[in-house]
């Protein structure tokens, strides 16, 4: 661009300001403003306690009394739930140009707008849910309460909904506001006190919940209506907001048509703060069904009263217990033992899937029996008592896999003496008798791996030789690879893995389904050579060799670079 072209530019645009400056100032000029004064109320009393004020979202680093003037437009003024003596916020004055039960307000115009704080939280109210202030909920929502987190006890959230609908009664004649601790030592409450502790509860085992306040009209089809207020919940699943009534089980809950024609939110509340109503959607509409967990001895039907867990969470329910209003697929599991140390061995025969592990899964109702084993008896082992015979803490065991490695422990199985007997023995006999029995072979090979520390199991399944097969998975770098404890590792590139099919895992802590395991590898005198995953000692692979030398050439090249300018300096 030459310079006439310039010229001629920068002429144009002088023009073009010059011809619209008249109308940006006359709209300047025409924008009204207007002053908004924020102050605080306490007890009655004007000028309370000084707050920060916080403008559309930002620090202004005033306090009351300040005056905010020339504003133009729409404003946002927040002040803090507490004062700086701890006095809760109540709402805000009349004059408030937008909802005053929120610690915001929003401002067009001209005003003085007071935000009145409490002497303190009110207990005494006229039986409905808008006698304590909105904003003051929150201190009735109390997740860290011990009581609370106690009465939680792992439950989820459907368990939570369950046990209070189950566990509390309806007070029609109590006017005072009760604390979530409250409510579980009296066992009774109104519908707030049923919200309250329900998200108490929730919020101590970290789901998202709040307590919501509004109204329910005779449109819901409920007994529970009341147009002058009503308390009840929302919970966050899976992103999404639900709404549920405490009072009632998850299967009993309000059909969908009801609550969306009867129930009418106005806002929600945590233990934090209070919030403006947000759309929620009625419960899924799914098929529930009910299950009960029970327990009994191979020589009695005397139940065990052992802990249930779910989906890998403790219930805190015992057996025998009935779980109503399940929904999809659910997972249950009952310890290995009983608190007098007998032995699961399986589950009733009405139970679907394989039997034999502690944990079932289920997606439709019924009634499942775990049965535990009367007396231990080496003649005739379930699956689930093999682990008793996996011993790696044993002093014998410890001392036989004393600075042996992976390919050491095989050799050292694999010459173990034969012996005579009629029933499995446990490692430390084996290694003082010689082995009976296939299984013999399997367990102290497992537990002399074990307590070199490497991760192995006793694996029973059908092979070549047997259906009923025993022999060994071990992992080493990360990859199961299976062996026969009869053959040493040189000779374990002989055996027919690919006749081996494996049933199940067991370690001395339980027994598992079977996983992926290989065959041991072709250079199976390296991966013997060395040493446990314990104390494994890192290779150097070529490509580091090549680097380090480079690194030094490169280096030797800068260092003669540097003598030589230093000589010709």
């Amino acid at each position: 661009m030459n310079k006439k072209s310039k010229f001629a530019l920068g002429m144009t645009s002088l023009f073009l300001l010059l011809l619209c400056s008249p109308l940006l100032f006359a709209n300047a000029a025409s924008a009204a403003t207007y002053s908004v004064t924020i102050n605080t109320s306490f007890n009655s009393v004007s000028n309370g306690n000084s707050v920060a004020i916080t403008e559309d979202g930002v620090s202004t680093t005033f306090v009351t009394p300040h005056t905010f003037s020339d504003l133009i437009g729409i404003h946002n003024f927040t002040v803090p739930y507490e004062d700086s003596a701890g006095h809760p916020f109540f709402e805000w004055g009349k004059t408030a140009q937008s909802n005053p039960v929120f610690t915001t307000i929003t401002t067009s115009s001209s005003g003085t707008y007071w935000a009145v704080y409490d002497s303190k939280v009110p207990r005494q109210s006229q039986g409905t849910v808008n006698a304590v202030s909105p904003a003051e909920q929150r201190y009735y929502v109390t997740p860290s309460d011990p009581a609370v987190v106690a009465a939680a006890a792992n439950k989820s959230w459907n368990d939570i909904l369950d046990w209070i609908a189950s566990q509390l009664t309806y007070n029609f004649s109590d006017p005072i506001w009760q604390f979530p601790n409250e409510t579980l030592s009296l066992g009774s409450g109104q519908c707030r006190d049923y919200a309250t502790l329900c998200v108490s509860m929730l919020l101590s085992r970290g789901y998202t919940a709040y307590v919501v306040t509004g109204n329910v009209t005779a449109a819901s089809g409920t007994e529970i209506y009341s147009e002058t207020g009503h308390a009840w919940v929302v919970i966050k699943l899976n992103d999404t907001l639900y709404h549920f009534e405490p009072q009632r089980t998850l299967a009993n809950q309000p059909s969908p048509q009801n609550f969306s024609s009867g129930y009418f939110a106005e806002y929600f509340n945590d233990n934090e703060a209070l919030y403006p109503a947000s759309p929620s959607q009625d419960p899924p509409a799914t098929q529930t069904y009910d299950i009960t967990i029970s327990t009994q001895y191979s020589s009695s039907s005397r139940d065990a009263n052992v802990a249930i867990s779910r989906n890998g969470v403790f219930t805190g329910f015992t057996t025998p217990h009935t779980f109503t209003g399940m929904n999809g697929v659910q997972n249950f599991t009952i310890p290995v033992e009983d608190l007098s140390g007998h032995s699961f061995i399986a589950w009733s025969t009405n139970t679907p899937g394989e039997r034999i592990y502690p944990t079932i899964t289920v997606s439709s109702g019924g009634s499942f029996v775990a049965v535990y084993d009367s007396q231990l008896s080496l003649n005739s082992l379930w699956p689930a008592e093999y682990r008793y015979l996996i011993t790696p803490s044993d002093p014998a065991v410890i001392s036989a896999a004393m600075n042996k490695n992976l390919s050491g422990i095989v050799d050292f199985v694999s010459d173990l003496p034969y012996a005579i007997c009629a029933a499995p023995q446990f490692p430390n006999q084996t290694l003082s008798r010689g082995t009976c029995l296939t299984v013999d072979l399997a367990t102290v090979c497992v537990s002399l791996l074990r307590s070199a520390g490497f991760v192995a199991y006793l694996v029973e399944g059908a092979n070549s030789a047997s259906p009923n097969g025993t022999w060994v998975v071990v992992s080493y770098n990360g990859t199961f690879y299976h062996l026969d404890p009869h053959y040493s590792w040189e000779n374990q590139q002989t055996v027919n893995f690919g006749s081996y099919q494996a049933s199940y895992y067991v370690d001395e802590k339980g027994i598992y389904p079977a996983g992926i395991s290989q065959d041991p590898p072709l250079n199976v005198i390296d991966i013997a050579s060395g040493q446990n995953q314990t104390s494994q000692v890192p290779e150097f692979s070529s490509t580091l060799v090549y680097c380090t030398l480079a690194l030094v050439l490169m280096l030797a090249v800068v260092l003669k670079k540097r003598i030589k300018a230093k000589k010709e300096s």
